[in-house]
């Protein structure tokens, strides 16, 4: 699957600094952002990965980010430039903006992605 997204940047926050909020305890949140191309893009709180719609005949849901087994008490790594090897275990909040796409995690990461 071919995939157009690339980390932008991975921001680690320390305990004190962690955002509080409501998870989804089942299905998807968020459909009202956009990206530029206008796809929905989705995250699966509880299912550890971001997603947009592909519009066309076909409406296919594609994953771009998460995916990667998550190992307690690991953070993901500043240097990670591949969205599918980060670790969403609690994802909390996303948001587009200027081409850049944001999501925050309860264990205090703010990963920042971009198109490539």
């Amino acid at each position: 699957m071919s995939n157009n997204w690339q980390v932008y940047k991975v921001i680690n926050f320390d305990s004190s600094k962690k955002w509080e909020g409501p998870l989804s305890d089942d299905g998807y949140s968020l459909f009202g952002i956009h990206d530029r191309e206008g796809r929905q893009c989705i995250l699966a709180p509880k299912k550890d990965w971001v997603g947009c719609i592909r519009h066309g005949s076909n409406n296919t849901l594609q994953t771009i980010a998460g995916g990667a087994e998550y190992k307690v008490k690991l953070r993901n790594s500043c240097t990670i430039r591949n969205p599918y090897e980060l670790m969403l275990p609690s994802i909390c909040w996303m948001d587009y903006c200027q081409g850049m796409l944001y999501i925050t995690d309860m264990i205090g990461d703010l990963i920042i992605l971009v198109k490539s």
